[in-house]
């Protein structure tokens, strides 16, 4: 027994508010294990809920043997007669549970509980406990409890972001700043010395670099093109390497697939691209008929991703349900941590938006992103994938226009990437070939132009620089790709005639 007259007053506080707090869960508690009690299956739909979800022992004590039951040892019937059995073989769970009476317990809850009201439950559990927690590590949440009462979790979490941010980001009571013209103008000057001006450069890409202007600080990035075209994939073999090696923290958002994929993709970039020799492609790396080397590349490769666990450079954020508000909380948390760049694969409309709006919701979820990032907000750097036209296909030159109804979100974009795969009849040997050059110095230290090469067997991009704040956009970018071995190399420049 806690004597409170030996605590502090914060101390108290704590302890009050967790007793309030208790009482607010006992009933939510005895109604999930009811429900669970009265159809069992029900469980299959809330495998994440665990015994560290519950404040009292009587309720841990039931849930553990129900989920035990059902989850563990695949039980479809649940009476008074396979508990007693079950907890034979398990001695001090048994005599907790025949503390707190039994099976009589059990039958009296399923009387009155209502299993459509389940997930209810769950959701009010989860926010009181996220309460609970907060209230142990001594936030001033008391006077809190009555208003939380009617609010959800996520409305809990916008109000504390908002007063942290109103009393840390917001000294100023949200005034913006004024500048005269000359103001800091010596650090600028010195900072493009040393080249801090230019964004951080993609790997082994010069002419696209030149053409963007790097990964700027403060600024909203995109990559588009025609669906089924590799999008996520240039940006796991492009982009997210260039970060990682540069020792850059990066949170890759992800609303379509997996995490499985990042890491499939950045172990064979390693193998094809960071080890001497190395290669396997996709389809060897899922079959698992790996040769002898293949199996250590991999290994070194893995070696390199839990390298970075420590340092936590890759962060990634499957979403369930994505939302523009729910990036930005995303944005706001890391950045205070120091996060300065981010990928979100891919950027759409909101969960739950109205579709009939489609244009104006996604330049309003536009506007709002680049809100947070650009240098007066949290000065961060967003790289998002875009799905354009279907109707691009058809098209040679890729522009602004191929992105629809969506066109006007770029203008808020600093940064707009566009490309597609260069077509049989565009290679060299094809009855439309483009003409790609590349600049080269000899031995003698002089520029010349060389047409390159196209093979008819290998694969290639063109990347259309439609839209930048910081580069050239003049010309476009062809590169030599193979997707089955994540590898993509520069080769020269193109120029293409409006269709």
């Amino acid at each position: 027994m806690v004597d409170i007259n030996n605590l502090t007053p914060i101390q108290q506080e704590v302890y009050e508010v967790a007793k309030i707090l208790r009482g607010y869960t006992e009933p939510i508690e005895a109604n999930i294990c009811g429900c669970f009690y009265k159809e069992p299956e029900l469980l299959y739909g809330f495998t994440n809920l665990s015994i560290e979800d519950f404040l009292h022992n009587v309720w841990k004590v039931y849930f553990s043997i129900i989920k035990d039951l059902v989850i563990n040892e695949k039980k479809t019937f649940i009476d008074e007669y396979t508990i007693s059995f079950y907890l034979e073989q398990h001695p001090k769970l048994k005599l907790e549970y025949e503390k707190y009476g039994g099976y009589s317990i059990i039958d009296k809850i399923k009387e009155y509980v209502n299993v459509a009201n389940l997930e209810g439950y769950i959701i009010d559990l989860n926010k009181w406990c996220a309460v609970y927690e907060l209230n142990k590590q001594k936030y001033p949440i008391r006077d809190k409890l009555s208003t939380y009462t009617d609010w959800t979790l996520e409305d809990i979490y916008t109000d504390l972001e908002v007063r942290l941010t109103n009393v840390i980001l917001n000294k100023d009571a949200g005034m913006d700043k004024v500048y005269d013209i000359s103001d800091g103008i010596d650090d600028m000057i010195e900072s493009a010395k040393k080249g801090e001006e230019m964004g951080l450069e993609l790997l082994n890409m010069p002419m696209l670099n030149r053409a963007t202007g790097g990964m700027r600080l403060g600024d909203l990035e995109m990559i588009t093109a025609i669906t089924n075209e590799g999008k996520s994939t240039i940006m796991r073999i492009l982009w997210l390497p260039t970060l990682l090696l540069m020792g850059e923290k990066v949170i890759c958002v992800l609303n379509e697939e997996g995490k499985d994929k990042v890491q499939r993709d950045l172990i064979i970039w390693y193998v094809n691209n960071a080890i001497k020799d190395g290669d396997i492609d996709k389809y060897t790396f899922k079959s698992g008929k790996w040769t002898k080397k293949q199996e250590d590349d991999i290994s070194k490769a893995i070696a390199w991703l839990k390298s970075m666990k420590n340092k936590k450079l890759l962060t990634i954020i499957p979403l369930k349900r994505y939302t523009v508000d729910s990036m930005i909380k995303i944005i706001n948390k890391y950045a205070m941590l120091g996060v300065k760049y981010f990928v979100l694969d891919t950027f759409k409309m909101s969960t739950g938006a109205n579709t009939s709006n489609y244009r104006i919701e996604l330049i309003n979820d536009s506007v709002k992103l680049y809100d947070v990032c650009k240098e007066a907000g949290q000065n961060v750097h967003l790289l998002c994938t875009f799905q354009s036209n279907k109707g691009s296909a058809r098209q040679k030159y890729l522009s602004i226009d191929n992105l629809a109804e969506a066109k006007s979100v770029v203008d808020v974009f600093s940064t707009c990437v566009m490309f597609r795969k260069v077509r049989n009849d565009e290679k060299s040997c094809g009855s439309n070939p483009l003409k790609v050059r590349r600049i080269e110095i000899d031995a003698n230290g002089v520029a010349h132009q060389v047409l390159v090469e196209l093979d008819e067997r290998k694969s290639y991009i063109i990347f259309f620089v439609s839209k930048s704040r910081e580069g050239d956009k003049n010309q476009q970018i062809v590169a030599e790709i193979d997707f089955g071995r994540n590898k993509i190399v520069e080769l020269g420049y193109t120029y293409i005639d409006m269709d």
